[in-house]
């Protein structure tokens, strides 16, 4: 049997220790704050606010109890101002009549009523053919878009502007093209303006255009209708809702106004008022001659054509066509006795020829009274006109070239004349 010890054996190793508590410490240097003020001693002041005045001897005293007034018209009560109501393409815009702005104006030298709104609320994608209205109490206005005016500032919100015209304008650049215009038969002034920009309310002198004398080249028919109505003194203007308008720029002279009793009396020593006083001159007329020849020296006044038809050794046949029509006698200067037998007078004659167009104007052989018909040969020849009495064609382009077949009435006497022996003879025609 075997037999295990487990005994063990340790040894204890003793050690000293020492621990140091000793410290150190400084001594920090001592400061002084020093708070001390300074002051002032005023020295006290008086104010004399004292006034000297002096009094008058007893008999030298004078009382002004006098007063001044000014007298005004009854008490009126301040009026509600109208409601506004502004559509834009059919839908309603949120107006603030306390923040937003609404300008409307009319002149002479426009087509009507402009309008000018200023508010947050409009839309930004508007065309030109987009239509605004605007209803002012009673009062209902028309316009069409014209422009759109943005301005930023900053922070702040977007100012933003649409400005609007008349509906007249359709007819203008740029929301209507130019167009190429003659009348071929003669028609009256205000229904070309009507057949151009629709119904007219005309309030001036009406006339008839003759046919072939209106012609234009590449105009719109805005400013074909103002042409044909600036020939009469009148404006082409429209009304509220733009519909157009024809009158007088001066519809009563100044001198025919009737005299009528002042509503009120304003003097420079009870009213505070300025004045003005500018000279505008003005083209006028005291009288005026109206006449079928075209002015000018006597000897271009008339375009007499005068042919002769020989019909023996004594005897011809003369026509005379005349420009302009009117009372004329055939006359010679032969020294032998001549017959003048009066065949016919002021007959109608229609003639056709072939006119060339060259460099914007042509001529006929006998005097233009009227023209039936114009048919081109050649390339069309836009703005034929011409003047009447006159064997001229003046077209609108003055650079034209083209062949025209123009059939026209002209105007003529017809003589016959017998007992001539001598070899040449002199006929002329002279007024009545």
């Amino acid at each position: 049997m075997a037999v295990y010890d487990f005994t063990s054996n340790y040894g204890v190793i003793l050690q000293n220790l020492t621990a140091d508590f000793s410290g150190g410490y400084t001594t920090v240097q001592t400061l002084t704050l020093d708070f001390d003020s300074n002051y002032f001693a005023s020295v006290p002041q008086t104010l004399d606010f004292s006034s000297n005045y002096g009094v008058r001897p007893e008999g030298e005293r004078v009382a002004d109890f006098s007063s001044a007034y000014i007298a005004y018209a009854p008490l009126e009560l301040p009026q509600i101002p109208p409601t506004i109501l502004v559509t834009i393409r059919g839908e309603p815009l949120d107006f603030d009549e306390i923040t937003d702005q609404l300008s409307i104006s009319i002149n002479v030298s426009g087509s009507g009523y402009t309008c000018s709104i200023t508010s947050a609320s409009i839309p930004r994608d508007l065309t030109l053919n987009d239509t605004i209205s605007v209803v002012v109490g009673a009062d209902r206005y028309e316009f069409l878009f014209d422009r759109l005016d943005i301005q930023e500032d900053g922070l702040e919100s977007a100012s933003v502007t649409l400005s609007g015209v008349s509906p007249l304008l359709a007819f203008g650049l740029p929301r209507s093209q130019a167009q190429d215009f003659t009348n071929n038969t003669a028609t009256l002034a205000s229904v070309i303006v009507t057949q151009l920009i629709g119904v007219v309310d005309w309030q001036i002198v009406d006339w008839v255009i003759p046919e072939f004398r209106l012609g234009v080249n590449q105009q719109t028919p805005l400013d074909i209708a103002r042409s044909v109505v600036d020939a009469a003194g009148g404006i082409l203007t429209s009304d509220r809702l733009g519909n157009p308008v024809v009158k007088y720029q001066y519809p009563v002279s100044t001198n025919d106004y009737p005299t009528a009793t002042p509503d009120q009396t304003y003097n420079t020593f009870d009213h505070v008022f300025s004045r003005n006083h500018t000279l505008d001159p003005k083209p006028g007329y005291n009288n005026f001659l109206v006449t079928d020849v075209s002015p000018g020296l006597t000897s271009a006044e008339f375009n007499d054509v005068l042919e002769a038809d020989v019909a023996g050794r004594s005897a011809a046949t003369i026509t005379a066509y005349l420009s302009p029509r009117r009372g004329v006698r055939l006359a010679h200067t032969a020294p032998e006795t001549i017959t003048v037998e009066t065949l016919q007078q002021n007959q109608t004659i229609t003639e056709e020829e072939d006119v060339e167009i060259v460099n914007g104007s042509g001529r006929t052989r006998r005097p233009i009274d009227s023209i039936a018909s114009m048919d081109f040969i050649s390339i069309p020849v836009t703005g034929v006109s011409y003047t009447r009495g006159s064997n001229e064609l003046v077209t609108q382009d003055p650079r034209a070239f083209g062949l025209v077949r123009i059939r026209y009435n002209t105007v003529a006497n017809q003589y016959r004349v017998s007992g001539i022996t001598s070899p040449k003879v002199q006929f002329l025609l002279k007024d009545n």
